[in-house]
């Protein structure tokens, strides 16, 4: 039970755990659970579009194929195997090599080129599995492109080895051949010597036999140069028939399923850390209030009622929504807050004001004024509302909600000029109710009369009436202007959009303007929320009338 008078505990500004200052917030598991299980759409929401990301991916960045090659490189017999394939690794890793092979499958010259020798360089795997045996593998957006690259690496790679090797051998042989040469010259001058001591008389026997013995030797070893001329050849000639692919380009197995199914989840997996590191870290650093008891704490009066939505869903959703139960439950709350208000309402013989002040939900809590006012007109009591609000549309909100639209309906009333300045029941003008606007039975909106305009609302805030406000509250402005209309007044609060500061600075403004502030109303309260919304027990009274 609420009683009539209610204590307000005297807030010492320099001491921030006096009764009248709302309690420190405590960071723990439960609150981050809480926090986890309020914004559970968000961590899911986020978790979506990880996956999305992980999706676009794939389909943007599909996975490289690879084709792998055979090749039997075949080297020296004097030569050392070890050394001998790092040389061969070493020619296929050259610029040369990459940059002839751009050249053979056309992909140079273009002003869209991507490929770039080092790039094509960075593409290719080379594994020495023996001493004359390579494996080479690339790696190309599709699998064609991979063989049909990589045929024409191996082909050019081996002419350009072969290039090499026939280099080198040309080297030798040019050296062999310049030896011949100058053998030769060496020969013919020592035959024309032998042809002189042969026709001169005093030449010895000896001398010319030792020309002859020298021209058979100098024979001797151009022979043997001749010899290893034609061996060289030779064997630079086998090099290269023999070195070969043995193993043609081929597929090899895509990463498939596996890598799409990885990358899928590492989507969901950053997505979904992202967003519940967002929560977490919003739910550390925010002021806004969402529990019952840091709201009643703040403003200094008990929060008696927790509700969900007010307002109605649209009728494009409801076949659907109410097969889910949603607009029972919005109509239960609705009920609620129409119940909670008439509690509020001052005693017979008083006069029957009540403000509702909104804290920036006035677009929800229209709908639970709406409730009371249809509620108390259906009884039989002359109900009169006054829209104080910047949208202007609890007469929409009391039209949605009415069952029978020439049933008993509340007068509703709007000041002209700013609403939150109004200075008491000067220029109001009807919006509805009777002599108001009425339902058209085609679209239901309402249909203003001629002199709507002109229709004054002076004799609807009568003494008899029972006339409830519904107001927006802006600490800039303030709240004196709210006490013509009424002495009571019940603070609607959202949970989660409003914080410490503005909370309390609304009950200090309610206050100071002569209003007594009965209890406040939180509206889309979470599901976690078990807390009893009461003032703390340790408050020293204060007591209002």
């Amino acid at each position: 039970m609420i009683p009539a008078v209610w204590d307000v505990p005297a807030a010492d500004p320099g001491d921030p755990s006096g009764p009248g200052r709302p309690a420190p917030s405590l960071v723990s598991l439960h609150y981050l659970r809480a926090a986890l299980r309020r914004r559970l759409r968000t961590c899911v929401l986020a978790g979506a579009l990880g996956l999305g990301a992980g999706a676009a991916y794939l389909v943007a960045v599909p996975p490289p194929q690879a084709a792998t090659t055979t090749l039997v490189l075949t080297h020296e017999v004097q030569q050392d195997p070890a050394r001998a394939m790092a040389t061969d690794v070493s020619l296929l890793r050259t610029r040369t090599v990459a940059a002839r092979t751009l050249a053979v499958l056309g992909l140079t010259g273009t002003p869209d080129a991507v490929l770039t020798p080092d790039a094509l360089l960075d593409s290719v795997s080379i594994e020495p599995v023996s001493s004359d045996v390579m494996r080479v593998t690339l790696a190309a957006p599709s699998g064609a492109e991979a063989e049909r690259r990589l045929d024409a690496l191996s082909a050019v790679y081996l002419r350009f080895r072969a290039e090499q090797l026939t280099a080198q051998s040309d080297y030798v042989v040019d050296g062999m051949n310049e030896r011949i040469a100058a053998l030769q010259e060496q020969v013919t001058a020592i035959s024309a010597r032998i042809a002189d001591l042969s026709t001169s008389a005093t030449a010895s026997t000896e001398d010319l036999t030792d020309a002859i013995a020298a021209r058979a030797d100098l024979g001797n070893q151009i022979g043997s140069l001749q010899q290893s001329v034609q061996d060289q050849t030779l064997r630079t000639t086998s090099l290269v028939a023999s070195s070969r692919v043995v193993d043609p380009a081929g597929r090899e197995p895509g990463p498939g399923l596996r890598h799409a199914a990885l990358v899928l989840v590492s989507g969901l997996v950053a997505g979904t850390a992202a967003g519940v590191g967002l929560v977490v870290f919003l739910a550390v650093t925010t002021d806004r209030l969402r529990r019952r008891s840091e709201v009643a704490t703040a403003l200094g009066a008990p929060v008696p009622l927790s509700v969900r939505r007010l307002a109605p869903m649209p009728r494009w959703v409801r076949p659907l929504t109410n097969r889910l139960g949603v607009d029972e439950r919005r109509a239960v709350d609705r009920r609620r807050f129409a119940h909670t208000l008439e509690y509020a309402l001052p005693a017979p013989g008083q006069p029957r004001r009540l403000l509702v002040a909104c804290l920036d939900n006035s677009d929800d809590a229209r709908f639970g004024l709406a409730t009371v006012g249809l509620v108390l007109a259906e009884q039989g009591l002359d109900v009169s509302m006054v829209d104080l609000t910047r949208a202007g549309r609890l007469q929409d909100a009391v039209t949605a909600l009415s069952t029978f639209p020439d049933g008993p309906a509340p007068v509703v009333l709007r000041p002209v000029g700013e609403p939150m300045l109004a200075q008491g029941p000067v220029d109001l003008r009807r919006t509805g109710g009777p002599g108001g606007p009425k339902r058209t039975e085609k679209a239901g909106t309402a249909e203003r009369p001629a002199d709507a305009e002109d229709a004054d609302g002076h004799d609807d805030l009568g003494p008899d009436r029972l006339v409830l406000t519904l107001a927006d509250v802006d600490p800039a402005v303030g709240a004196s202007a709210l006490a013509v209309w009424a002495h009571r007044v019940v603070v609607t609060v959202t949970a989660g959009r409003s914080g410490v500061e503005r909370i309390r600075t609304t009950a200090d403004q309610l206050r100071d303007a002569g209003m007594v502030l009965r209890h406040a109303v939180l509206l889309r309260a979470d599901r976690t929320d078990d807390s009893s919304g009461l003032l703390p027990s340790t408050a020293e009274p204060v007591t209002q009338p």
